[in-house]
C-alpha cells in the first residue's frame, strides 16, 4: 500500500503545477523584462530554459515511475546517500521557501499596484494569505487541482500578448546572437 495516496496527483495536475511555477505572476510582465535585460536575443534563453525544464520534468516522471512509493526525500537519499541527500533537502527546502516568498512578494505589489492602490499593505497580505493557506494546508493534491482550474481559467491570456505582433516585425529579431 502506498503511504502518500492521499498526495497524488495526475500527470494533467503535475503538467499545470508546473506551468503555474514557471507563468505565475510575472507572465504579464516577462517580454518587457526580457527585452530590458536581454535584449532582441531574449526570446532564445526563454525557449532554452522551456526545454531545459521539460527535460527536467521527464526525469523526474520516469525516476518517479521507477520508484513509485518514493518522496524526493526518499529519492535523495537513495540516490546520494544519507549525508549528501539530506544536504541537497536543505538546499531544495531553502529554494522552494525563498521562491515562495519571492512569488508572494510580487503579487501582492501586483494587487497593490494594480487593484488596490489605496488599501492597507497588512489587509492584502492578510486578505491574501488566507486562501493560500486554505489552498495548502490540503497538500499536494488540492494544490494541483487549483493549479489545473487557474490554468483554465487563464487560458485567455496569452492571446493578450499576440495583438501587439500585428504591429511588429520579425526582422526586430534579428541579428542573432549578437549578445554573445
Amino acid at each position: 500500500m502506498k503511504k502518500y495516496t492521499h498526495n497524488e496527483i495526475t500527470i494533467l495536475q503535475y503538467i499545470f503545477l508546473i506551468v503555474g511555477t514557471q507563468m505565475g505572476v510575472g507572465f504579464l510582465s516577462l517580454p518587457r523584462v526580457v527585452a530590458e535585460k536581454a535584449g532582441t536575443d531574449g526570446w532564445m534563453g526563454i525557449i532554452i530554459g522551456w526545454i531545459l525544464s521539460v527535460a527536467a520534468s521527464i526525469i523526474m516522471v520516469k525516476t518517479a515511475e521507477k520508484y513509485p512509493n518514493d518522496t524526493l526525500y526518499d529519492l535523495l537519499i537513495r540516490f546520494f546517500g544519507k549525508t549528501l541527500g539530506k544536504v541537497a533537502i536543505f538546499i531544495i527546502l531553502g529554494y522552494t521557501l525563498s521562491f515562495s516568498l519571492i512569488i508572494f512578494i510580487n503579487t501582492f505589489l501586483y494587487i497593490k499596484a494594480w487593484f488596490l492602490p489605496n488599501t492597507p499593505d497588512y489587509l492584502i497580505v492578510l486578505l491574501f494569505s488566507i486562501p493560500v493557506l486554505f489552498i495548502v494546508r490540503n497538500g499536494l493534491r488540492v494544490i494541483g487541482r487549483y493549479n489545473e482550474l487557474i490554468f483554465y481559467i487563464t487560458m485567455w491570456l496569452p492571446v493578450i500578448l499576440l495583438f501587439p505582433l500585428k504591429d511588429g516585425s520579425f526582422l526586430n529579431l534579428l541579428p542573432l546572437f549578437k549578445v554573445g
